[in-house]
């Protein structure tokens, strides 16, 4: 999300700065941004040294790269965002904390965190859902106004092929059925997303020349890959084809 977003923008009117506020996995997503001809920081702090000085360290760094504005996303990053002075403030909002945390920490620690984190969002006077669905749910049941833009996708990567011989081609290099329609799941295959509904859904319409394709891992991938015995839906993975 946060490399479609830096990618889009027009360099030659806006400075880009990425901070970490801890070292990052090594992978190459480091590489991707640099590319992109923008600032890559990070205060390199640990969770216990950082509890105690990353508000400070940003600030600072804010201060001293004459930063006009702040986009964060996260509980740890939009705590440091929620006290930050002299800048415009934004925080982009993927979940409902409510459902999110007590899936991942459990009904006690979930909850705390979640009543932290809405907390937190009150501070930051500008609050961005992913969803039209999910700023509904927090303006109606926390009462916290909340604007919303809808996920985006590379349109230049994931453009619509429409000619139908590169169509087969491609379909044959994935190994996946050329003449066949094709649903696809992308995200985790977890708990919190619920795919046992779709996979319900598919199994019970039974459609013709159809399949059911998941991509994404999770804590349900093993499960529900080894229980499937419909040859029309196939669990990929995580994949970068």
């Amino acid at each position: 999300m946060v490399y479609g977003i830096v990618k889009g923008l027009d360099r030659d009117k806006i400075d880009v700065f990425i901070l970490s506020l801890s070292k990052g996995p090594k992978d190459d997503s480091v590489q991707r941004f640099s590319e992109l001809d923008i600032h890559i920081n990070t205060l390199d702090n640990s969770r216990v040294r950082g509890y105690f000085s990353n508000r400070l360290g940003v600030q600072q760094f804010i201060d001293e790269q004459k930063i006009n504005l702040v986009h964060s996303h996260g509980i740890r990053a939009d705590q440091i965002n929620s006290t930050l002075q002299n800048v415009k403030r934004f925080t982009t909002v993927h979940n409902f904390p409510d459902e999110d945390y007590r899936f991942r920490y459990g009904k006690f620690m979930g909850s705390i965190l979640a009543a932290k984190h809405k907390g937190v969002f009150k501070k930051i006077p500008n609050r961005i859902c992913c969803s039209q669905s999910l700023a509904t749910r927090f303006q109606g049941k926390d009462k916290i106004n909340m604007e919303f833009v809808r996920n985006g996708i590379d349109i230049k990567r994931f453009s619509s092929v429409k000619d139908s011989a590169e169509k087969n081609s491609l379909r044959k290099e994935l190994d996946l059925p050329v003449g066949t329609k094709i649903f696809v799941v992308c995200g985790g295959v977890s708990y919190l997303k619920n795919p046992m509904l779709i996979l319900g859904a598919f199994n019970r319409n039974q459609l013709k020349d159809t399949m059911l394709l998941f991509l994404g891992d999770g804590e349900l991938l093993d499960k529900l890959s080894s229980e499937n015995a419909n040859p029309n839906i196939r669990f990929q993975g995580k994949t970068d084809r």
